[in-house]
């Protein structure tokens, strides 16, 4: 279960991912996988996770068909 005023929310791809709450970018990235999003509180602003070619995990503005992060966590009453 989320936590209200996290630092970064995640959300895996797929239908029943659940939001979750984080204190740091890279635990956000590592729950979120490939394809997943990521929200970062301070700056208000929604990313896309995906795998790099070299390895890790990058960061991208979110596809036309990314689900609004932001939103879902208004709903929630999580910001």
């Amino acid at each position: 279960m989320a936590t209200k005023n996290a630092k970064f929310y995640s959300r895996r791809a797929g239908k029943d991912s659940e939001v979750q709450s984080h204190r740091t970018r890279n635990a956000a990235i590592g729950a979120a996988k490939e394809h997943g999003q990521i929200w970062i509180t301070e700056t208000g602003t929604q990313q896309q996770i995906h795998e790099l070619a070299g390895g890790g995990w990058g960061t991208f503005k979110p596809d036309t068909i990314a689900p609004d992060l932001q939103q879902e966590l208004k709903t929630l009453g999580l910001i």
